[in-house]
């Protein structure tokens, strides 16, 4: 009879759910976790399984991981913490972002510009669905752009990946960093930005070329005035 009635106890409407309450994201993004979780309201709390319905919830391709417990009497609390967005990748079926790691957080019809976020044009890849992983070549320029966070990021709010895997960014300034593939990037980074941001001249600039970090070359306009030969800027760039 006693266990009988501790049953019953687990099942009276004052201890259901009233609410699902996610903490750490808002809008349609909350609304997901709230889906995901499988509670609704009115079911008892006693059979929300906290650790079942965390995987539900870190599935989801926003959700970088959770936290869930319950709140007695009536309350299941879920906290998230999201997938940060890196860049989005624009190919003619539309956009994707992107998020750390190489992971798709969702899609997007819309302009790739009005996202915030620098922007990766595929010319050789088919853009990838929520959830899934990008390829390895996109996942490379994932990386650049991880690796590139702080003041150099406006030289790199453009860039285009080939159908080869080499990158190249269009320069807010005008001409182009070509940077080849995504590997030794540090090396590439600091070139790059030894050579943009120190004292060399940008006028008529038409191409900075890191593709052989070690050996950094400035090509020019042809036609502009006092343009002489590609330049061989350094041996090895300095890091101040």
């Amino acid at each position: 009879a006693v266990a009988g009635m501790a049953v019953a106890l687990t099942r009276t409407p004052l201890l259901a759910v009233e609410a699902v309450e996610v903490r750490g994201v808002d809008g349609p993004v909350a609304e997901d976790v709230r889906d995901a979780s499988g509670v609704r309201v009115g079911d008892p709390l006693v059979d929300a399984d906290p650790e079942a319905v965390r995987a539900r919830v870190e599935a989801l391709p926003a959700v970088a991981s959770a936290a869930v417990e319950r709140a007695w009497p009536r309350r299941l609390v879920v906290r998230v913490a999201p997938e940060q967005p890196v860049v989005a990748a624009a190919a003619p079926q539309g956009v994707a972002v992107i998020g750390a790691g190489g992971r798709v957080l969702r899609r997007s019809a819309g302009p790739a510009w009005g996202l915030g976020l620098p922007v990766v044009r595929l010319e050789g890849d088919v853009l990838p669905e929520p959830g899934s992983r990008v390829t390895d070549e996109l996942l490379g320029a994932v990386r650049v752009y991880e690796q590139a966070a702080g003041p150099f990021d406006r030289w790199l709010r453009r860039a285009t990946l080939t159908a080869d895997g080499s990158l190249r960014f269009d320069l807010p300034d005008g001409g182009i960093l070509e940077f080849g593939p995504p590997e030794d990037v540090p090396a590439k980074l600091l070139a790059a930005s030894t050579l943009l941001r120190g004292p060399v001249d940008r006028g008529c600039l038409a191409v900075v070329d890191v593709r052989e970090p070690s050996r950094p070359i400035i090509r020019r306009v042809p036609g502009c005035d006092d343009v002489g030969s590609p330049t061989v800027v350094a041996a090895t760039p300095s890091r101040r």
